[in-house]
């Protein structure tokens, strides 16, 4: 039809106007090209060349077509609206804005355009103005649910709680039925700190969008913050139920399954984030970590490795590696990659604290010592280090720095039972039975099930001399703790020190069952059965004292003895 009338202009629009409904832009343009040609004055063909132009993304040719228009009719509201628009599509924001405030020039009370300048003036960061021109949209149109959305989000991006919350609740009472409404009334109250309302919210908007996996997860997470992490974790389970490629949701999943120590069920949760994730080192390093608690230490170490492989060098990875290693018993490999985690950031007191723990296990104390000051320098009000250094200068000698160590922590927590306990042991290293006897009661006393305490209590005890409180102490250990052997051997001497033949005895027989190759249970023994008259026992367990320990110091004194019972046989 084209070719047949070239110069009518309207069959050129209307051809147009039907290859742009079929998606066909580039014969459109050529026909709205022809209109314009044929009547380059009628802006009508102008505007409509330019939607077409911007429709194809050809925003230099839009803009073109729209000035044009502009120039013919400078008041033509249409023309500046749309060249705004053209505008903003293509990036030029302040361009957008100028031609916006111009078609409100000429419409000052269009709610839209005041709402197109506000939405604008947002992505510019002017938060400020952009919400006068959004109040303005919404003040004259009060009844549009989009004018209050979009006033609530600028709102809530300037930070105004009262102000977002109630332009949500206004979206909601004009849209009761639109989740999305409720969806973000409940992100205002969860932002505001109401989450009980929040979770009305979330519940309402899963009514009306209950096969959301979305929406369960929204709900999840501000269930945990309400503290019902068996409520979050169901709606998690139905979150990934209903999309199995989730992963921000397995992630949570994983996570409180993780927190409330379900790690039988974390790990898996773990795997499937990974199957979508497998380069997600956050992801590997998490389950290293559940891996780690379940036991799973060959894994964990795995997990950890490849944590680090994809992120090298990353100091949260490297202490996740350390922990393993530690778990593992591998304490100078964990001292190692505390160390690495502290070249990249040496202020992290915890790091600081689980190196000082790593070269403990080292007997390396001096290391320790300087490990755990690391951690107080940055964090100095930190009970844990505190101790933790007490016990490392109490390897070192120094029971003086022990003392004043626990002392700081007693001053900020005076019910400390750890702290009371430090302190007593220090006191013992110094020689002052009573006042260690004094705090390892104080301990005792707040936690009665502190076995350690209990056996220096016992140990304190004896030493002064006050046997009868020291047995009911080392039997009180023993419950605690039955299978310490050197424990048994300590309460077998001080009941032999009473004349309890027969208790010293049967301690003895059970430290030897405990601790069948050391050699002071078969000399304890041996010297328990002596005294119980029992000369051939105590013979052969003489005998394999010095199988086990032939060059102890006292091995002579033992093989007289030996011979002197083998002669009185």
């Amino acid at each position: 039809a084209s070719h047949l009338l070239p110069s009518n202009p309207e069959l050129h629009l209307s051809l147009a106007n039907a290859l742009r409904v079929t998606g066909d832009l580039i014969h459109a343009i050529q026909e709205y090209r022809q209109a314009v040609e044929l009547q380059p004055n009628q802006i009508d063909y102008r505007l409509a060349l330019a939607l077409a132009l911007r429709e194809a993304g050809d925003y230099q040719g839009a803009v073109k077509e729209l000035r044009e228009a502009i120039r013919l009719r400078p008041t033509e509201l249409l023309a500046h609206q749309e060249l705004a628009t053209t505008y903003l599509s293509s990036g030029n924001h302040p361009a957008a804005t100028a031609e916006f405030r111009e078609a409100l020039r000429l419409k000052p009370d269009d709610p839209e355009l005041h709402e197109s300048l506000g939405l604008v003036l947002r992505k510019t960061g002017d938060l400020v103005e952009a919400i006068t021109e959004l109040k303005k949209a919404v003040a004259l149109s009060r009844d549009n649910p989009d004018y209050h959305r979009n006033l609530g989000e600028s709102l809530q991006a300037a930070g105004d709680v009262p102000g977002f919350i109630q332009e949500y609740t206004e979206e909601v009472r004009l849209r009761p039925e639109d989740a999305d409404a409720h969806l973000h009334l409940a992100n205002a109250y969860e932002a505001g700190g109401d989450l009980k309302r929040a979770l009305g919210e979330y519940r309402q908007a899963l009514q009306r969008r209950p096969e959301s996996p979305e929406l369960h997860y929204r709900l999840a997470l501000a269930l945990k913050s309400s503290g019902k992490e068996a409520e979050a974790q169901a709606e998690l389970e139905r979150a990934v139920k209903l999309r199995a490629d989730y992963p921000e949701a397995l992630v949570a999943l994983g996570d409180l399954l993780a927190e409330r120590k379900n790690y039988a069920l974390a790990i898996p949760t773990y795997r499937d984030a990974l199957r979508l994730r497998p380069d997600d080192a956050s992801l590997h390093e998490r389950l290293a970590a559940v891996l780690g608690q379940n036991g799973d230490l060959d894994a964990a170490l795995a997990e950890s490795r490849e944590a680090l492989r994809i992120a090298a060098g990353n100091p949260e990875y490297q202490r996740q590696l350390g922990k393993t290693l530690y778990k593992r018993g591998e304490f100078k490999a964990a001292a190692d990659a505390y160390r690495a985690s502290l070249a990249r950031q040496p202020k992290d007191a915890q790091t600081q604290l689980d190196l000082g723990l790593a070269l403990a296990k080292t007997n390396d104390w001096q290391g320790a010592a300087g490990a755990f000051r690391e951690a107080l320098a940055t964090r100095a009000e930190w009970p844990a280090a505190h101790l933790d250094l007490a016990d490392a200068l109490l390897h070192l000698n120094d029971a003086d720095g022990a003392a004043a160590e626990a002392r700081s922590v007693l001053r900020a927590t005076p019910n400390s039972p750890d702290a009371h306990f430090v302190l007593g042991k220090a006191y013992l290293s110094q020689g002052k039975v009573e006042d260690a006897l004094g705090e390892l009661r104080e301990t005792l006393r707040d936690q009665p099930e502190f076995s350690e305490a209990r056996l220096a209590l016992a140990s304190a005890l004896r030493q002064k001399g006050d046997l009868y409180e020291a047995i009911g102490h080392y039997q009180e250990y023993l419950r605690l703790r039955p299978q310490d052997g050197e424990a048994r051997l300590a309460l077998a001497d001080v009941l032999k020190s009473r004349n309890d033949v027969a208790g010293a005895l049967r301690e003895c027989e059970e430290a030897v069952r405990l601790r069948p190759d050391d050699p002071a249970a078969h000399h304890a023994l041996a010297v328990a059965l002596e005294a119980a008259g029992k000369a051939d026992r105590a013979r052969q367990e003489y005998q394999r004292y010095l199988e086990l320990a032939p060059n102890a110091p006292d091995a002579g004194q033992v093989r007289a003895r030996l011979s002197k019972l083998r002669a009185s046989k």
